[in-house]
């Protein structure tokens, strides 16, 4: 995540959409007052930042219910992580210094939820000399939709939602908003995944889990079954 009081926007980060390139790309637009937060990964030009502060475990309980485990949240108290990584915007928002924040402009990146849980899948069980079947993977998932993340009171709450399948464009067009200039994407976080044709690793079964589990992405985009 970031809160960029210099250019007052918030980014969403949501998972596997290019969140951590783009997440660097616009920190290095941003000011020494901004909010940074840490990627998990080591990049010796990208500065976490003024994310840290006394955090009150109970936010999160009740701004994200079933969401974060004891574990994540004891971390988010022992680092002082007052604001972290795919922070949802109800967690933020319940934070008393960011009501001040909310004419913010407001922007995520969101992808075809078929295409994303592949993407998921070779991620989680990169490098390790097995996995199991795309089906049991599905099946041993929580709800991992990132709609939460971008919605208060189950209403979409950002601005804009650029779309992964035309992210070059669309980051064009929030830079140009913000009047950020062009802005450069690596590709921090590729490379996990083997070349396979997305609907080759779907059951039946596994279409029906990601279609009940994203069933609010797939309404709101209309985004359809590969193929």
């Amino acid at each position: 995540m970031i809160i960029s009081h210099r250019h007052r926007f918030i980014f969403v980060k949501t998972r596997k959409t290019a969140g951590t390139s783009l997440q660097e790309a616009l920190a290095a637009a941003c000011g020494p007052d901004d909010i940074v937060t840490p990627t998990g990964i080591d990049n010796g030009s990208y500065r976490p930042r003024n994310y840290e502060g006394r955090v009150n475990p109970f936010g999160y309980l009740f701004a994200s219910p079933r969401v974060h485990s004891f574990r994540k949240i004891r971390q988010f108290v022992r680092e002082r992580e007052r604001i972290f990584d795919h922070m949802s915007l109800a967690e933020l928002f319940r934070l008393p210094e960011a009501q001040a924040w909310k004419g913010y402009y407001k922007f995520c990146i969101e992808r075809n939820p078929y295409d994303k849980m592949v993407s998921r899948y070779y991620w989680k069980y990169r490098g390790k000399p097995s996995r199991p079947s795309f089906e049991t993977f599905l099946e041993r998932t929580k709800d991992v939709s990132d709609i939460r993340l971008y919605s208060l009171e189950g209403k979409v709450a950002v601005d804009f939602i650029g779309r992964y399948e035309q992210l070059s464009g669309d980051v064009a067009k929030i830079c140009g908003t913000l009047g950020l200039g062009e802005v450069e994407i690596g590709g921090r976080n590729s490379g996990t995944r083997e070349r396979s044709d997305v609907a080759s690793l779907y059951t039946p079964r596994a279409r029906e889990i990601v279609s009940r589990m994203f069933a609010r992405e797939i309404d709101l985009f209309g985004y359809t079954f590969p193929g």
